[in-house]
């Protein structure tokens, strides 16, 4: 089996079988970082498009110093936040985020919908670069080395800012009474 290193030099050399070979590989993962940053469905689409079209034509300048899937995503995030720049639009997460409540406490009456509807909210309120990180860690599953490349952070600069805002969500749900007592530290 070829490496996409090998069907990067073969897109060079001209070879259109080969750039649909990695759009095919990639294009799903690429329009789930889009999705997940501009929340729609239609201007995912579009987007995803967009961002093979930017591949194709600058893939020349590609040098492999990095994996290619980290370029390709570094790409997808910049054509995202093109979107939301043009679009007037700020990064939020998606309705169905996934995130453990266990920890949550429910005495208030709050079922899980209204719990996970709170941390998207304090989630929502975080910094630019602590909510990308955020939504690449636990909504695309990318790990800290991953999310690293794919934003030129190093990993201990992404292991602070899922730290920080951990913390900051944790707080004001601590601050709320959300947490039970064994949580709080």
């Amino acid at each position: 089996m070829k490496t996409d290193e090998e069907f990067i030099e073969r897109i060079k050399k001209g070879n259109i079988s080969a750039f649909e070979y990695i759009v095919k590989k990639y294009k799903k993962k690429v329009y789930t970082i889009i999705f997940n940053i501009i929340r729609d469905t239609q201007d995912a689409e579009d987007l995803v498009q967009e961002v093979f079209l930017r591949v194709y034509s600058s893939i020349r300048r590609f040098k492999g110093r990095s994996n290619f899937y980290t370029w390709l995503y570094r790409i997808s995030i910049n054509v995202s936040f093109d979107y939301l720049k043009k679009n007037r639009r700020n990064l939020e997460f998606r309705d169905d985020f996934s995130i453990s409540v266990d920890a949550i406490e429910v005495e208030k009456g709050l079922g899980r919908k209204e719990i996970i509807e709170k941390i998207f909210d304090l989630a929502n309120n975080l910094p630019k670069k602590q909510k990308l990180i955020f939504i690449l860690k636990f909504q695309n599953d990318f790990s800290n080395k991953e999310i690293g490349e794919i934003l030129g952070l190093s990993q201990d600069t992404v292991k602070a800012n899922l730290y920080h805002a951990l913390k900051k969500i944790r707080d004001a749900l601590k601050k709320e009474g959300f947490l039970r007592e064994e949580y709080y530290d």
